[in-house]
C-alpha cells in the first residue's frame, strides 16, 4: 500500500476545488450566453412593481395639503381653552372641545403646551381624563 503525505492530500485537494471552481464559471457564462441568445428582449431591464404609478398618482385629484398651525395659531386655541376649563373645571377633552368649537385631536397639541407650562393638569386615562386649571395660576388670576 503506498503512503501519502499530507503534502500530496494537500494540492490535491487545492487541485480539485480549482478545477471545480473553473468548471463551474465555464458552465454559468455559457449558461448565460445561451439565455442571451435565446430571448434577446430578456437583456433589457424589466421595470420593477415599485416603478408603476400608484392610483393616487394617476387620479386627477390631490391630496388635501396638511394644516399646519402656527405657534401663534396653537397659543389662541389653547388660551380658548384655558378659558372654558376655567369656567368647567374637571370635563373631559370632548366636553371642553364641543364648548371651544374644535375636536379633542385638534387641541391635543394645545393642551401639552398648557400642562408643560404648569397652567393645566390632569387627573385619570384616556376617555375618563378629566383636566383642571392648576391651583398657582388660579390664585395668580
Amino acid at each position: 500500500m503506498a503512503t501519502t503525505s499530507s503534502n500530496d492530500l494537500t494540492e490535491n485537494l487545492d487541485r480539485l476545488v480549482a478545477d471545480f471552481v473553473r468548471a463551474s464559471q465555464e458552465f454559468v457564462v455559457a449558461a448565460v450566453a445561451q439565455a442571451m441568445v435565446a430571448s434577446p428582449s430578456a437583456s433589457a431591464p424589466k421595470p420593477s412593481k415599485r416603478a408603476k404609478p400608484s392610483k393616487r398618482a394617476k387620479s386627477s385629484k390631490r391630496a388635501k395639503p396638511s394644516k399646519h398651525r402656527t405657534p401663534q395659531e396653537i397659543a389662541e386655541l389653547g388660551e380658548r381653552f384655558y378659558e372654558v376649563l376655567r369656567l368647567h373645571p374637571g370635563e373631559s377633552m370632548a366636553v371642553i372641545a364641543e364648548k371651544v368649537g374644535v375636536s379633542p385631536r385638534e387641541l391635543h397639541h394645545p393642551v401639552k403646551r398648557l400642562m408643560r407650562a404648569g397652567r393645566v393638569h390632569s387627573v385619570g386615562q384616556r376617555q375618563s381624563t378629566k383636566y383642571f386649571p392648576s391651583v398657582r395660576d388660579a390664585e395668580a388670576a
